[in-house]
């Protein structure tokens, strides 16, 4: 697919359009991931999904803004998609936990309190 693009010179417009901003990409990537690794994963996954719908992109439009549109929403994906795996590890290691349980506790609902009273007795000492 990218021999097809480089034929028709798009490569070399993207890279004269965007090339510019592959450090802000990088910086707004660590500033959500907090993590080197998974910020180049993330500004490299940006730079596929541009790559691939460059011919989208309108040239008299703001570059970066649809760029950092692209980075935020791989990331919104990521969680999203970690997120569930995460609740899926969370439900099995529960059913694994409670093997006479019928029904796995919804991940929504809050933990119920064992004991309602609450200890007052403390005083303060003052300095």
């Amino acid at each position: 697919m990218l021999r097809w693009i480089r034929d028709g010179g798009q490569v070399s417009e993207f890279e004269g359009v965007a090339l510019v901003h592959l450090d802000l990409l990088y910086r707004a990537a660590l500033r959500l991931t907090h993590n080197r690794a998974e910020a180049e994963d993330l500004v490299q996954e940006t730079w596929l999904r541009a790559i691939r719908h460059f011919d989208q992109f309108d040239p008299g439009s703001n570059c970066r803004a649809w760029l950092l549109t692209i980075l935020r929403n791989a990331f919104l994906n990521r969680l999203r998609r970690e997120g569930r795996e995460i609740l899926e590890s969370d439900m099995a290691a529960t059913e694994a936990a409670r093997p006479g349980s019928r029904r796995p506790p919804s991940p929504t609902r809050a933990p119920r309190r064992t004991s309602s009273k609450r200890c007052s007795t403390a005083t303060w000492t003052g300095p």
